[in-house]
């Protein structure tokens, strides 16, 4: 479990180190649209906001049936 501002450091300090890339991501917009999707779930546990992702194989499942949905 991980907090919006720490993935947002997390997925900077990536793009840097494997890229040598400086950016900001906008972390809101797309934790949103993971949550919007159901492939993460925010949890208050003590007062503490936290993120959790669901298991890949869920993931993938989950896209595949979105995906599914759209070319109907």
């Amino acid at each position: 479990v991980t907090s919006r501002r720490s993935v947002g450091e997390k997925c900077e300090r990536f793009m840097y180190e494997v890229f040598k890339v400086k950016v900001e991501m906008p972390i809101d917009k797309a934790l949103n649209t993971l949550l919007r999707l159901n492939l993460a779930t925010e949890t208050c546990i003590d007062g503490r906001h936290g993120l959790l992702a669901i298991p890949c194989p869920q993931a993938y499942e989950a896209l595949k049936e979105r995906w599914n949905s759209l070319l109907c």
